[in-house]
């Protein structure tokens, strides 16, 4: 009875987490040389971005025009993704990254580092900000005499902390997903869950995420720009930025 118990538990374990093989081996493709390519990535990101914060701090006016509101929200989500792509241990610093020995923060590193759930909820973040930056270029060059009243300061500033929440949202399954082996070395205490859901559940999740995350708002850029490039081939187009 004990040795079948065992023989169960230890099925289980192996059934519920990705096996240790597979962790043993590190990240998938980090190497010498995609840790000098992201860090370049990320060097230039943050220094563009930066550069292009400090103009606007250094010109706070510009800030008056819900353009230029969403350039800067964009600017410091790139920056923070520089920083995350930096510090992340799956691109990186690899092995090097400082793993907590606290059991509480270990977790916590889990499922908000190593998870790379920061990372995706900015990136998907910066896919919505762009996604209003056509929306605004729409609004100035087909319906100048809307955009006033739609792309206000309140307007703007509500729809960033709309799609920052909403973005957090679509990186949420991911909390779900990430266990924490405390027995494992430090370095490899972080697993992926391979049993988290339902095999209908699971991909019913990610077509979901998929379409979310990018099909949506990358189509609808698309239907926007076609939309302004044919409304501007017909004459009488008025654009709001020349009032």
């Amino acid at each position: 009875m004990l040795a079948n118990s065992t023989v169960n538990n230890s099925t289980n374990s192996t059934s519920t987490f990705v096996t240790n093989s597979d962790i043993s081996a590190g990240p998938p493709g980090i190497t010498i040389y995609t840790q000098v390519t992201y860090s370049l990535v990320a060097s230039v990101a943050f220094i563009g971005n930066m550069l292009v914060i400090s103009f606007f701090w250094l010109d706070p006016k510009l800030l008056k025009k819900s353009y230029n509101i969403l350039i800067l929200s964009l600017a410091i989500a790139d920056v923070l993704t520089a920083i995350c792509l930096v510090t992340n241990p799956g691109f990186v610093l690899g092995d090097a990254f400082p793993y907590a020995e606290n059991q509480l923060l270990g977790k916590i590193s889990c499922f908000f580092i190593w998870s790379r759930a920061f990372l995706f909820q900015l990136a998907i973040f910066s896919v919505y900000i762009c996604l209003a930056l056509a929306t605004e270029r729409r609004y100035a060059v087909v319906k100048p005499m809307k955009y006033q009243f739609t792309f206000n300061k309140k307007n703007t500033l509500l729809y960033i902390a709309s799609s920052w929440m909403w973005s957090l949202i679509l990186v949420s399954s991911g909390f779900f997903q990430v266990g924490y082996v405390a027995s494992n070395p430090r370095n490899r205490r972080c697993m992926w869950l391979v049993n988290w859901a339902e095999p209908s559940t699971r991909k019913s999740v990610t077509v979901i995420q998929v379409l979310l995350r990018i099909g949506f708002p990358c189509f609808t850029m698309l239907v926007l720009y076609a939309h302004m490039l044919f409304k501007t081939r017909k004459p009488g187009v008025a654009s709001a930025e020349r009032s």
